[in-house]
C-alpha cells in the first residue's frame, strides 16, 4: 500500500441539524501526488464536503479516512478576511508560530511577495490579489500532508493566477495531497489532475482534467461552459 497521503470517503451522507440532507452516499478517493478538483454548481455541497474532509464536520452516515491520520489544512473562501493584526509583521509572527518557516518563505517567494519590504504595512494596503495570496501562503505553510483550498483563484488577475498555478503544481507531491474546490475553467485547463463532479448530493462523475474539459455534456450539467 502506498505511503502517499490519501483521503477516502465511504458512503458518506451529511445533514445539517434541522435541515435537509446535503450530501448522500458519497464515495471516492483522493490520493497524492495528483491534484484533485471538486466542481459543482453553487449550493451543491462542495464546501460541506471540504469541511468533512478536514474534520470540522462529522458525517451523519459513512466514514472519512485520512492516511496518515492528521488534520488537513483548509483554506476557506476569502482567507484574506482572517487577518487580525494591523501589520504584516504581526501576522507573520502569528503564522510562524504554527507554520513550517522554510515552507512559508518558499510559498511567499513563489507568489513574489517580499514580506521584509512590506512587513510594516497593513494587510489591507495590499491589492486584493496580494492579500489573497499572502493569506494562502501563511495558511498553506502549515506542515499537514493535506491541503484543501476553497475557490483560491477567485479575483486573481492573470499574473497572480499564473503564480498560483505554478506554485500549486509544485506543491502537489508524493508527500502532500492538494484538493481544490473551484469554478475556474482556466485553472482546470492549466493544471493536470483529477476532477470530481458533485451533483445531486453525490460525486456524479470522476475523471482527468483533460477528460472533463473534453466532455461538454458533463460540463454543461454544472454550468462549466
Amino acid at each position: 500500500m502506498s505511503d502517499s497521503p490519501r483521503l477516502l470517503l465511504r458512503e458518506v451522507s451529511f445533514t445539517y441539524p434541522g435541515g435537509s440532507e446535503v450530501l448522500h452516499n458519497v464515495s471516492g478517493e483522493f490520493a497524492a501526488p495528483d491534484i484533485h478538483f471538486i466542481v459543482g454548481t453553487s449550493g451543491s455541497g462542495k464546501t460541506t464536503l471540504a469541511l468533512l474532509l478536514q474534520g470540522e464536520l462529522s458525517a451523519s452516515r459513512g466514514s472519512v479516512t485520512r492516511v496518515p491520520d492528521t488534520p488537513p489544512t483548509l483554506v476557506l473562501q476569502h482567507p484574506e478576511l482572517l487577518f487580525l493584526e494591523d501589520s504584516i509583521s504581526a501576522e507573520w509572527k502569528i503564522s510562524k508560530s504554527s507554520s513550517d518557516e522554510a515552507r512559508l518563505l518558499s510559498v511567499l517567494q513563489a507568489f513574489d511577495l517580499d514580506v521584509d519590504i512590506a512587513s510594516h504595512r497593513s494587510p489591507f494596503e495590499f491589492s486584493f490579489a496580494e492579500r489573497r495570496l499572502l493569506a494562502i501562503a501563511m495558511m498553506s505553510a502549515r506542515s499537514s500532508p493535506f491541503l484543501i483550498l476553497d475557490e483560491p483563484t477567485l479575483g486573481l488577475d492573470q499574473t497572480n493566477m499564473q503564480r498560483f498555478v505554478s506554485w500549486l503544481q509544485a506543491e502537489a507531491s508524493e508527500t502532500r495531497l492538494c484538493v481544490v474546490i473551484t469554478h475556474d475553467v482556466d485553472l482546470l485547463a492549466s493544471c493536470r489532475g483529477r476532477v470530481h463532479v458533485l451533483q445531486h448530493r453525490t460525486i456524479h462523475w470522476t475523471g482527468t482534467t483533460e477528460e472533463f474539459l473534453n466532455s461538454p455534456q458533463v460540463r454543461s450539467r454544472i454550468g462549466f461552459e
